[in-house]
């Protein structure tokens, strides 16, 4: 199931709704996922947090998992306090 949530955002770059990260010019990365656990990759900007957001609750919502809160972060890099 969680390979459906990987190619739903590879679809969202590829329209353009997320932009992932990528460093020296090489290829932009969105996610990387390990047995049940996901990190996602993107821009500060708000959109990309909302896109991200609503690709989850889809997936939620359909496979029927949750998202264990008390385990799970959102890390800010480089990011000033206006983006």
């Amino acid at each position: 199931m969680a390979k459906g949530l990987g190619r739903n955002i590879k679809k969202a770059q590829q329209s353009k709704l997320l932009r992932g990260l990528s460093f020296h010019n090489t290829t932009a990365f969105t996610h990387q996922q390990f047995l049940d656990d996901n990190m996602l990759f993107g821009h500060p900007p708000v959109q990309e947090a909302r896109q991200l957001k609503m690709l989850l609750t889809d997936f939620l919502e359909a496979s029927g998992a949750n998202i264990n809160k008390a385990k799970s972060q959102i890390l800010f890099f480089h990011t000033s306090a206006s983006t």
